[in-house]
Formats: structure tokens, C-alpha cells, sequence
């Protein structure tokens, strides 16, 4: 996704978020054009990453703030607390290019860490089953039938943030793996384990809840596991989000 030696967050916290946050007076990148239109089709039907990098452009298709601060500040949506409700319906499409800074949603946030019981991320005891990625490949996931899911050149953290999403609560690696991997997780794997509601199809998910049939998946297919323990976890507090303006 990012060039070498391009840091896109920072490209991204100056297009739509330009608050400085703890960064120690380090200065963010500035653009000519930062447009903000609101995009009123509704949430995307079709799972694809609605974001373009480049060194120097950003765009954004059909996302709401919340989607730009859990790329910005590589978070997960359980970690991002307070704001306007509509952080997380409204959606937009942004561009940003050029060389001049403006802020478009007059955010102001800050950082707060707890201690707190979440998932972490650990090897199993046999190690990871994992593939290296191939050369040439472009990071990304893709959702199959019953509930599967194909990763495509994908670096540990980035898993664990995947895996946040379907806990709904964060998730810290911890596995101390780097790199780029290609791998599958099939939560179900044995079709006679889907149960067929009346009225329904033989591709019901089981009565057993998804998460659950993740956690059992891990061990036995990526040779990974999720442990439980207390950790320090940081939230981004949004203190301020106004609406952009037309451009």
C-alpha cells in the first residue's frame, strides 16, 4: 500500500484531520486541493479497500470519518470513543493533493491509555503455519462463502486488526512475526457443520457464533491463538467533528 519512505497517515492526518496529536512538533505534509463531498449511495455492497496512495495524493471513496481515523491512526473502531453520531453513518468521498494544508472536519481528538482485558495475539506452540507473501502482490483480504477469508500479502498487525473487527474489542499482536504472509482462514472447514434453519439454505452459518468458530480456527489452520490477558490499550477521544463545509 505505502511507497518506501512515504508515511501516507501523515499524509492522510493533514488532508482530512490536521490536528497535531502528540506528534512533538513534527510537521505534517500540506496539499493545494482537499475536497470533502458528501457521497449519499449509501455503504459499499462489494468488500474492496476504497483508498488511494501515492507520494502525493490521497483519496478516499464512500467512507466516513471514523473508516479515514481508523486508517490514520491504525486503530480499531472500539478504540475510538465520543464525537457526533454521525461519525460513523455520514458518508464521504475525499481527494487531497498539492501543497497547501486545510482543515476540513475541524477535529480535535485526543489519546488516553488504559490497562485494560483484550486479546493478544501469540504463536501457538508448534509456531505458525504461515506462507511468505510473493513478490509483487498488493496487501489485501478477501471474503469467500461461509464466513472464509484469503489474506493477501499480510503483515501480522494488519491481522490483528482484522481480528479486532470480528471480536469487536481491540486485539494486540504480539506474535513477533514480520513480514508479509499469504494465508486462508476457514472457520468452518467440515460443511456438515452448518446447520440448515427451516426455510433457509445449506450455507447458514451454525447457531455457534462466529468469533468462536475463529478462535477454534486459529490454532489447528495458522498455528496461531488469541489469549486473553490485561494490557495497556490506547483510545483516540474525538473532543470535536464538525461537518465539512461545500467546497
Amino acid at each position: 500500500m505505502a511507497q518506501s519512505g512515504f508515511d501516507w497517515r501523515k499524509l492522510l492526518l493533514a488532508a482530512s484531520i490536521p490536528i497535531t496529536l502528540g506528534l512533538q512538533g513534527q510537521a505534517l505534509p500540506e496539499f493545494e486541493v482537499t475536497s470533502v463531498k458528501e457521497n449519499l449511495s449509501g455503504p459499499l455492497t462489494v468488500l474492496k479497500d476504497p483508498y488511494v496512495f501515492s507520494p502525493s495524493r490521497f483519496s478516499a471513496t464512500n467512507v466516513t470519518l471514523e473508516d479515514l481515523l481508523l486508517v490514520a491512526y491504525n486503530t480499531t473502531r472500539s478504540q475510538i470513543q465520543g464525537g457526533p453520531k454521525w461519525i460513523d453513518s455520514s458518508r464521504f468521498d475525499v481527494v487531497a493533493v498539492g501543497t497547501v494544508k486545510r482543515d476540513r472536519f475541524s477535529l480535535a481528538v485526543h489519546r488516553e491509555t488504559k490497562d485494560v482485558s483484550t486479546y493478544v495475539l501469540l504463536v501457538g506452540k508448534s509456531g505458525h503455519k504461515l506462507q511468505r507473501a510473493k513478490d509483487g502482490e498488493v496487501t489485501g483480504h478477501m471474503p469467500g462463502p461461509r464466513g472464509t477469508f484469503t489474506f493477501v500479502r499480510m503483515p501480522m498487525s494488519s491481522f490483528a486488526q482484522f481480528l479486532a473487527s470480528v471480536f469487536r474489542q481491540p486485539v494486540v499482536d504480539r506474535t513477533g512475526i514480520e513480514g508479509f504472509f499469504d494465508f486462508k482462514l476457514d472457520p468452518i472447514p467440515d460443511p456438515s457443520q452448518l446447520g440448515t434453519p427451516a426455510g433457509g439454505d445449506g450455507n447458514a452459518l451454525p447457531r455457534e457464533t462466529y468469533p468462536d468458530l475463529v478462535l477454534r480456527a486459529l490454532p489447528d489452520q495458522l498455528g496461531l491463538r488469541l489469549e486473553m490477558q490485561k494490557t495497556p490499550v490506547e483510545r483516540i477521544i474525538i473532543d470535536r467533528a464538525e461537518r465539512p463545509s461545500e467546497n
